[in-house]
């Protein structure tokens, strides 16, 4: 049965989503309603003459962003712009992302074109549409100018952001020449929807990259230059994962942090970079993320939330995660945070729902069907079967002594932490837990008076509770 793995302790209930964060996948995971979804929302931008509008601006603008160090920066705005038009097309569309076309990792010729994007189910017997997708050859005959993981990884390994973006910026124009007319042409390439699922790879390659080099591309003295074609938005506002809307997608209504990142090979961690957490703040877009196993036709997709990383080798699935210290994800007082996951969504230390926000997980537990999220199913946490290391905390309200209750399941050092309001550590006690109930003292005569939340962790399940020292 689908389940929820729970590492720490969240307050789960039913919410009701709309448009998601953006959790851009592999376009292989995409079920065929998605893919029939996608489609049509690309016909709808392009009738209403959106399309055109975003191919221009290309066109305008790509002598003044190619060959320069806002060659990355620009097109994450870029595809962000588009991925915002695409969800604005309808209603029923606004669950979607752009996913990626993983070269470096497919080595497999694209054949998936003529399934998904062909030009035939591409309104081209419409003369107003105006694809002119000409040709796509290169996929017969140009498989060596794709990279492959071993090239993709000497690329990731370039600590210097320069050599990184000049080195990225120039394979990415080799995949532009694989593909064919118009992708081969600056002023026209993104005629052809390749164009996105393209440039949304080299936005996961930069993602990559910036997790593992934090603060190099600060120090560079052009780093918040305004970006040509975005008024009011600099270099330095569009870096990480969260991204403010700018100016010109609030004209359109449009006003939200734009969380971006990249699920692989049926998972998505949601995790911070290199000691700083993530922090969610956008009240109402939920984290949604399903993934198809098309051999198996079956539904999958992992959400991992918290302080972790993924033994991961380009090319590779992932293997086991590992807990470190340098992120984790949080979620802040008066935040609503909504995770929907075809499979399970699993918490780990590093994950912080702190006192006063909302935070629901749930499974997705209708075939094929990702648009509306009343299609899943409500997993609550509040069974006893469900309750962790079933904490206790007693008398509460207390004056000067606390007595903290639990139950492990293994013998184990077990981390006990009182912290104010203010996230303020005041109480830190190691014990030495055993099977079974466990009931630990806590002399609480040195802290303030207040509202307190008491966090126990066995190093393996952790859970918190409320206590008022009066």
């Amino acid at each position: 049965m689908k389940r929820i793995l729970l590492f720490w302790l969240l307050l789960v209930w039913f919410t009701n989503g709309s448009n998601a964060q953006s959790i851009r996948k592999d376009y292989r995971e995409m079920t065929g309603a998605e893919m029939n979804d996608y489609v049509a929302a690309l016909n709808l931008m392009k009738s209403s003459g959106v399309y055109n509008t975003i191919v221009a601006q290309h066109g305008t603008q790509g002598h003044l962003i190619h060959g320069t160090p806002i060659f990355l920066p620009w097109h994450r705005m870029y595809v962000l712009d588009f991925e915002a038009a695409l969800q604005s097309t309808n209603s029923q569309y606004n669950y979607l992302s752009v996913p990626y076309w993983y070269w470096g990792v497919d080595d497999v010729p694209p054949s998936w074109f003529s399934g998904f994007l062909n030009r035939n189910r591409l309104s081209s017997t419409n003369p107003s549409y105006n694809w002119n997708i000409v040709s796509r050859s290169g996929f017969d005959n140009n498989r060596a100018l794709i990279p492959d993981a071993t090239f993709m990884s000497s690329i990731l390994g370039d600590s210097n952001f320069g050599n990184f973006n000049n080195r990225l910026e120039n394979i990415h124009g080799s995949v532009h020449v694989y593909s064919g007319y118009p992708m081969t042409q600056v002023a026209v390439s993104p005629n052809d929807p390749v164009f996105f699922l393209h440039h949304a790879n080299v936005d996961n390659y930069w993602q990559k990259w910036e997790s593992t080099n934090t603060g190099v591309q600060s120090s560079l003295s052009n780093w918040n230059s305004t970006l040509p074609g975005y008024s009011n938005n600099s270099t330095s506002t569009i870096t990480g994962r969260s991204i403010p809307s700018p100016p010109y997608l609030r004209g359109r209504g449009i006003n939200r942090n734009w969380d971006v990142w990249y699920a692989t090979r049926n998972r998505v961690v949601l995790d911070g970079d290199n000691g700083v957490a993530f922090r969610a703040t956008d009240t109402t877009y939920p984290y949604m993320y399903r993934y198809f196993t098309r051999n198996a036709d079956t539904e999958a997709g992992q959400i991992l939330v918290g302080d972790i990383r993924q033994r991961f080798i380009e090319g590779e699935p992932p293997r086991n995660v590992e807990l470190e210290n340098r992120g984790g994800f949080e979620v802040e007082n008066g935040v609503k945070c909504d995770f929907l996951a075809g499979a399970t969504v699993t918490f780990y230390p590093g994950f912080e729902a702190k006192y006063g926000s909302n935070v629901s997980a749930r499974i997705i537990t209708v075939a094929n069907s990702m648009r509306q999220s009343a299609n899943t199913e409500n997993l609550s946490l509040t069974n006893e079967e469900d309750s962790g290391l079933k904490l206790q905390g007693f008398p509460n309200p207390f004056t000067n002594l606390l007595t903290i209750e639990f139950s492990l399941n293994i013998d184990g050092i077990v981390s006990i932490e009182l912290f104010d309001m203010n996230g303020i550590l005041e109480k830190q006690i190691q014990h030495n837990g055993i099977i079974g109930k466990n009931e630990v003292k806590i002399d609480a005569s040195n802290i303030s008076n207040g509202i307190h939340i008491c966090k126990v962790n066995d190093g393996y399940l952790g859970q918190s509770i409320k206590v008022i020292k009066l």
